[in-house]
């Protein structure tokens, strides 16, 4: 296995994860089609909002093709925005690898070579930080959203609500809520991981099962 040694560091391996969500035209043009997005380990904002990014774009490629057409729709509104949904979850740093910078550990030995090749270099140590995810609806009861609360929410923190139907919306004006024992709505100034917890937000906002709440 080649190794490969720069200022202060060796690298092996790339750590970094592959993303070729802007280049799945060329994928599709030499006959892939099916692809895997890693979703172990990862928390349900990762996942949710991930597939929801690719879901846009293999519908967007399969209703223009690969053509010309569809690289201009991935620069504009709203697809550029969903792609750059990708880069406010918490993750480790990104690159097309081998796809689209062939061979880089050979062909940078050669110092008087004209490459179009990335150099290597060492990947962080630590994750890069998104959003935080702090909660999910799980359903709705009478004109409230049901939420799992995953970190503690408090009144007037900026929420960012990412929907199926929506691309994302935030929200500092919602109301919490959680039923006392004769199942009355008491509204809170706070909410936390152990609560049975409600969610009324600001108006013309609409959320549903699944719709993931961060900050």
């Amino acid at each position: 296995m080649p190794i490969e040694e720069g200022d202060n560091y060796t690298t092996i391996m790339s750590a970094k994860d592959l993303r070729m969500a802007e280049y799945l035209h060329l994928l599709n043009d030499v006959g892939v089609d099916s692809i895997k997005i890693e979703g172990r380990m990862k928390s349900v904002y990762y996942v949710a909002n991930t597939v929801r990014v690719y879901r846009m774009l293999i519908d967007t490629l399969y209703r223009l093709g690969s053509g010309q057409e569809y690289e201009v729709m991935l620069h504009k509104e709203p697809i550029k925005s969903y792609i750059a949904e990708l880069d406010t979850i918490s993750r480790r740093e990104s690159d097309t690898g081998f796809f689209m910078h062939g061979n880089s550990i050979s062909e940078s030995k050669d110092k008087n070579k004209q490459s179009s090749t990335k150099p290597i270099e060492p990947t962080l140590k630590s994750y890069l930080a998104g959003r935080r995810l702090m909660a999910m609806v799980v359903g709705t009861e009478e004109k409230y959203s049901k939420i799992e609360v995953y970190n503690t929410i408090k009144k007037e923190m900026p929420l960012i609500y990412i929907s199926v139907s929506f691309l994302n919306k935030t929200d500092s004006l919602y109301k919490l809520f959680i039923k006392n024992n004769d199942g009355q709505f008491i509204e809170v100034d706070s909410v936390r991981n152990i609560d049975e917890a409600y969610l009324l937000p600001s108006s013309g906002i609409c959320l549903t099962e699944y719709d993931i709440i961060t900050l």
